[in-house]
This record gives C-alpha cells, sequence and structure tokens, in this order.
C-alpha cells in the first residue's frame, strides 16, 4: 500500500517546478547591480551644457538612447519577477491542496482500512482514483496552460533582450567612435590652445613696447607742444617787427629816392655851376685883355646883374633842397661850390650809411624769417609725427581689442576642453561600466545555462 501510494504522491510533490528569480542586477542591470547608471545624470547634464556642440547633442542623444533602453529592460526584468512570484505562489497554493488532498487520502485510506470488511473497498477505491485522475488532468493542463504562456513570454522577453544587447553594441561602438572623436577633437583644442596662448604672449610684449613708445611720445608731444607754442608767439612778433620793418624799409626807400631826386637835381645844378664858372672864368681872361681900364667894382656889379650868376644859382637851391642860410656876398663863387659839393656829399654818405644800416636789419630780418620757416618745417614735420603717432595709438587700441578677443577664445577653448575631458571620463567610466556589465551578464547566463541544464535532470530524476 506505502509503495503504491509513494508513487502517486511523487508527482503531486512538484507539478510546478520552482525556477529561480531572475537575476535582475546581473541580467537586466548591465551596470553592475544598480537600478540607475551613476553617470546618466552626468552625461545628461553635459548633453545639457553643450547643446551648441552637435558631436555633443549626439552624444546625449545616445546617452538618453541608452537610458531608455536600461529602464525598458528594468521593466521587462520587473515584469519577470512578478511572473516568476506569481508561479511560486501558484505553487504555493497547489502545494497546500496536495496536502490537503494528502490529508484526505490518508483520512480516506484510514476509513478503506475500516471499510474493508464491509467489501465497499473497490467502489471507494474506483471513485478515489476517479477523482483524483480528474483533479490531476485539471492540474496538468493548468500548469501546461501556464507553462506554455510563461515560454511565449521568455521567448517575447529573450527577443527583446537580444535586441537590447544588439542596440547596446552598437551603442558600445558608438560610444567609442564618439570617445575617438573627442579625444581628436581634445587633441586639436590644446593645439589651437598651445597656439593661442603662444600669440597672446607676443602680443602682451609687443603691447608693452608699444606702451612704452606711447608714453614716451606722450611726454616728447608735451614738449613739443609748449615749444610749439612759444615758437609760434615768438613767430608772431618776428612777424609784427618784420610788418614794422617793411613799413620802415617803405619810408626808407620814398625818402631816398627823394633824396636820388635831390642828389640828381643837385648834380644838375653842379655841372650848370662848373659850366658857368668856366664861363666866368673866361670872361675874366677876356676882360682882362679887353678892358683893362675898368674897375673891379664895375666887373662885381656886371657878373651880379649877369642873369644865371653862380652867385644866385646856389643860394635858391639851397634854400630849396636842404634850407641852408643864405650866400654871403664876401664868398667867392669857388668857395661856393665847393661848400655846395661838400654838403652834398655829407648828406650822400648819411643817406648812403642809413640805407647800408636799412639794408643789414632787413638781411637779419630775412634770416630770422628763414629761421622761423626752417622751425616752422620743423614743426610741420613734428605735428606729422605726432598724427603718425596718434595712427600707431589707434593700432595699439585695435591690438588691445584683438587681445581681450583672443582671451575670451582662450577663455571658451579652456571650457570646451574641460567639458570634452569630462565627457571623455563619463564615456570611459560608461565603457568600463559596460565591460563588467557584460562580463556579469555572460557569467550569469552560464549561470543560468547550468541551472536549466541540471533542471530537467532533477525533474526527470523525480
Amino acid at each position: 500500500m506505502a509503495s503504491s501510494r509513494n508513487p502517486e504522491e511523487e508527482p503531486l510533490r512538484s507539478p510546478f517546478p520552482l525556477t529561480p528569480p531572475p537575476a535582475l542586477g546581473d541580467e537586466y542591470y548591465p551596470f553592475g547591480g544598480e537600478g540607475q547608471p551613476p553617470f546618466v545624470g552626468e552625461a545628461a547634464a553635459a548633453g545639457a551644457a553643450g547643446e551648441g556642440d552637435p558631436e555633443e547633442a549626439d552624444l546625449g542623444v545616445l546617452l538618453q538612447r541608452k537610458e531608455q533602453d536600461l529602464l525598458l529592460a528594468a521593466e521587462l526584468g520587473k515584469m519577470l519577477l512578478e511572473r516568476n512570484e506569481e508561479l511560486e505562489r501558484r505553487y504555493d497554493e497547489l502545494m497546500k491542496e496536495h496536502l490537503e488532498v494528502k490529508e484526505v487520502r490518508l483520512h480516506k485510506q484510514a476509513r478503506l482500512h475500516l471499510w474493508v470488511a464491509g467489501g465497499m473497498l473497490n467502489h471507494h477505491l474506483e471513485q478515489e482514483k476517479h477523482e483524483l485522475r480528474r483533479h490531476l488532468e485539471s492540474g496538468r493542463a493548468e500548469f501546461e496552460t501556464r507553462t506554455a504562456e510563461l515560454e511565449a513570454d521568455l521567448v517575447a522577453a529573450r527577443v527583446q533582450l537580444g535586441q537590447k544587447r544588439l542596440e547596446q553594441q552598437d551603442t558600445s561602438r558608438e560610444s567609442s567612435q564618439a570617445v575617438l572623436d573627442l579625444s581628436e577633437q581634445n587633441q586639436r583644442l590644446v593645439e589651437q590652445l598651445s597656439q593661442v596662448t603662444h600669440l597672446e604672449q607676443q602680443l602682451q610684449e609687443d603691447l608693452i613696447v608699444l606702451r612704452a613708445e606711447h608714453r614716451t611720445l606722450t611726454l616728447c608731444n608735451a614738449e613739443h607742444a609748449a615749444r610749439m607754442q612759444s615758437l609760434q608767439a615768438e613767430n608772431r612778433l618776428l612777424q609784427e617787427r618784420k610788418q614794422d620793418m617793411e613799413k620802415q624799409i617803405r619810408q626808407l626807400r620814398e625818402e631816398n629816392e627823394a633824396i636820388q631826386a635831390l642828389v640828381d637835381t643837385l648834380h644838375e645844378n653842379l655841372l650848370l655851376l662848373r659850366k658857368e664858372s668856366r664861363e666866368k672864368q673866361l670872361r675874366k681872361n677876356s676882360m682882362k685883355f679887353g678892358q683893362k681900364t675898368s674897375s673891379p667894382q664895375e666887373i662885381e656889379s656886371s657878373l651880379g646883374d649877369a642873369p644865371g650868376a653862380p652867385g644866385q644859382t646856389p643860394k635858391v637851391k639851397q634854400k630849396d633842397a636842404i634850407g641852408c642860410t643864405p650866400k654871403k656876398a664876401s664868398l667867392s663863387p669857388e668857395e661856393n661850390l665847393s661848400e655846395y659839393t661838400k654838403k652834398v656829399s655829407a648828406l650822400s654818405y648819411q643817406q648812403q650809411d642809413i640805407l647800408a644800416q636799412k639794408e643789414i636789419e632787413i638781411a637779419k630780418l630775412q634770416d630770422q624769417v628763414t629761421l622761423q620757416h626752417v622751425e616752422l618745417s620743423g614743426l610741420k614735420a613734428e605735428i606729422e609725427n605726432q598724427r603718425r603717432l596718434y595712427q600707431e595709438t589707434l593700432t595699439i587700441c585695435e591690438i588691445e581689442l584683438e587681445l581681450a578677443k583672443i582671451s575670451l577664445e582662450r577663455d571658451s577653448l579652456s571650457q570646451q576642453l574641460l567639458r570634452v575631458i569630462r565627457q571623455k571620463m563619463a564615456l570611459s567610466q560608461e565603457l568600463e561600466a559596460w565591460q563588467v556589465s557584460k562580463q556579469i551578464s555572460e557569467l550569469s547566463g552560464n549561470t543560468r545555462s547550468q541551472k536549466g541544464s541540471h533542471d530537467p535532470g532533477t525533474s526527470g530524476g523525480i
């Protein structure tokens, strides 16, 4: 009886073999059992910070896609875990039913011992056997249905898992390519940064030299401005003196012309006087030979009454030209002529001295004017130099602006370099985590395959 009872009890003990729950940390979470990867937030932040860069935007999209894939895998694992828990509950219920059936069966067996004597044993055994078969068939049908559903879910989950693994492989390849691209970009940015730094140093040195030159030229400009003001004042004074001297020169020229006219007139009078003196001498000689009886008083009266006498002309000319006193009657014509000649020569010498002094002053003024022109030309050259320095100052300002722009570009390149380094570190961490998760998933797959290979043998033995 016991031997017939044991084969019937064994199938009821484990109608639904207990399958271990899926190792979610090993299979569906590729980052070592973490529900949320530690780098997702950083990658999302890096993607949000680098919206302007197309490569950073692509990297952010890849990370978001991978995050979505991880979330889907987590949901799938959660669903399979719930299914497994439900199967465990069903298994517990079936075990309870089996225990109840076993108790009922023991109770019936006890009753069978009592009913053997009454001849009802065969009928009750057949009825109990029929009930047990019906219960077993219903349990098997439900088990097969549930098993088919779970197998279909498992196949779908395996298909999704294969797709996720393929997507993870694509993502890993894209991540590796992105890491290579970022490394190349990092190298280019480092080279550009070194070039910009070298250029900035050169511009700083040039700026220091130009500032020193600008300070020196500013001091020279102030000195030249003061000197230019003094020279302009002196030039104005010299211009005024020049105008005064020109006025004096004009006056002296007028006086010289008047004196020259007077000299010409005096020269003509001198010629007339000489001519009259010769005529007079001739008359004297003729009178000595022709009129020896005439007295000297008659000769003088006749000479004095004669027209164009030499005693009258010098008086008139001297009164008109020089304003001298009338000639005494006691002077002879030769004395009058010599005195007149002396006065004319003295007046001519005096006018010549005055003209020579004026010409010397005019030459000095011309020399001063020439010096002023030279100084003005030098000042014009200095003004041109100052204009050139002003242009150089504007060039220095432009260089300073260019240097400020280069500094801003250097700062932006430094920030980009830091972002690229952070992204590179995040991608390297992600790659390491993915490799670790891949190894863990391979180990979990091997463990499951080993468990699957042991489970059929165990069920067959049971």
